[in-house]
């Protein structure tokens, strides 16, 4: 997995890819705990796509699997959506999905 500090002005490509087939939630899994594995403190992973295509889908599955990895109870994953953010215990650190979906920038700046 590509590190921030490693690679502070360039964009990790994850996959050679432009498409990634999770239209079943089986392969969303299966990807989510391909991924789950090589994650570390202080990654991260952003995730773009128009409102139900499945982002959440695969975070819950990123989520409950670094939870059973480390012996933790598994956790309901709800979207961020409306909360913002969520925070979730996986053990060795903690995931916190954030959504930036009804967020706006202000055409004003602060002064």
């Amino acid at each position: 997995m590509l590190r921030q500090k490693d690679h502070l002005n360039q964009m990790p490509i994850a996959t050679n890819s432009e498409k990634l087939d999770i239209s079943l939630e089986d392969r969303t899994s299966e990807l989510a705990k391909k991924i789950s594995i090589s994650l570390n403190k202080a990654d991260v992973v952003l995730f773009h796509g128009e409102i139900g295509v499945g982002k959440t889908t695969f975070i819950k599955h990123l989520i409950n699997n670094l939870q059973k990895l480390n012996n933790i109870n598994q956790t309901e994953i709800t979207s961020p959506t409306f909360n913002l953010v969520n925070e979730y215990d996986v053990g060795k650190f903690t995931v916190q999905p954030v959504s930036y979906t009804h967020l706006t920038l202000p055409t004003t700046p602060y002064v």
